[in-house]
């Protein structure tokens, strides 16, 4: 395993040793926190970020490993908030929103489930769909499925979230991650002070 960057600053060539010892496990690392298709991109990403830092690394502050994981830990986090972005601007929009859910309820591999509760323990239709990346848990490897939380009533995004699954398709507990959507409303009222 590389644990420096020797002569990878001065001479770029030297810098796919590093590639070709660390790609696989980032890649992996990032595919147990989002779909793996997205891995592949992020984990690209994350080596292009690093040999273009390449020459800001001190090996007195950590290993090359520690910092790739840095690199692909901030990644995952821009890729959620920006999927997050994305989800809460197609919520706004209503029409755009019923053509959204209607299109995702087509596809061959999302299941629509009535009875789905986000964290805060509202009830609304899920879009369901994913099998994909496994999480550990007592010693079991399950399945995760991710789950897009609509209020029937409104049409209403109520929280995109991660759950296990058995394998007969199941919930095990509660959203192990979940954005959960929240509406403020506008009123006269003067709050109460206490």
């Amino acid at each position: 395993m590389i644990t420096s960057l020797d002569g990878a600053v001065a001479d770029p060539e030297r810098f796919a040793t590093v590639f070709d010892a660390h790609y696989e496990e980032i890649r992996r690392y990032i595919g147990r926190r989002l779909d793996l298709g997205i891995a592949e991109d992020l984990a690209a990403e994350t080596f292009l970020i690093a040999f273009r830092r390449r020459d800001s690394f001190d090996a007195a502050k950590g290993g090359i490993r520690p910092w790739l994981y840095g690199i692909a830990t901030n990644l995952i986090g821009r890729h959620r908030r920006a999927e997050l972005q994305r989800y809460r601007a197609l919520a706004r929009s209503g029409p755009t929103r019923a053509a959204l859910y209607r299109m995702l309820a087509g596809l061959p591999e999302v299941r629509v489930v009535d009875g789905v509760a986000d964290l805060d323990g509202r009830v609304g239709v899920g879009l369901v769909f994913g099998g994909g990346p496994v999480r550990r848990r007592s010693g079991q490897h399950l399945p995760v499925q991710q789950q897009i939380v609509i209020d029937r009533e409104s049409g209403d995004l109520l929280a995109v979230q991660g759950a296990e699954i058995q394998l007969d398709g199941s919930q095990v507990g509660e959203p192990y991650e979940s954005y959960v959507i929240k509406k403020q409303g506008w009123t006269d009222e003067v709050p109460v002070t206490r």
